[in-house]
């Protein structure tokens, strides 16, 4: 089941990586911007969960297809959600079928990720540290 949601979350940035490049959009850092200078994360290390939230394969997964660290606080995982859905909206693609169709994917692994990462923030009882 890991590999399975290893696979989905790699296809889901490829897409996202290639979607942004087609548009002339440049892609964010993966790199959560609270993150002390010099120190970078990388989004593909696993983090050991040090807040209140349980580890699970769908919640990295999640957290990896926004390029987030584990634990990220939900603030940072909205602000992502936000930015990669105004780039790759179907809406933006009502002229080419073909693009629409695969920004409504990308559109509903997005969502379903945030959703994700919203309802362990909201079991968890706040909005993550910071």
């Amino acid at each position: 089941m890991s590999n399975l949601l290893d696979r989905l979350a790699q296809n889901v940035r490829a897409h996202l990586h290639e979607w942004l490049q087609g548009s002339g959009i440049s892609e964010p850092s993966p790199t959560w911007q609270d993150d002390p200078p010099g120190e970078p994360v990388h989004v593909d290390e696993p983090r050991a969960s040090t807040g209140p939230l349980p580890h699970s394969a769908e919640l990295a997964d999640a957290f990896r297809i926004l390029d987030l660290p584990f634990g990220a606080p939900l603030s940072k995982a909205n602000e992502r959600w936000k930015s990669y859905l105004k780039r790759c909206h179907p809406d933006r693609f009502h002229n080419d079928p073909k693009r629409q169709s695969e920004a409504a994917e990308l559109t509903r692994q997005l969502n379903a990720a945030h959703d994700r990462i919203e309802a362990a923030w909201r079991q968890a009882g706040s909005g993550g540290p910071g």
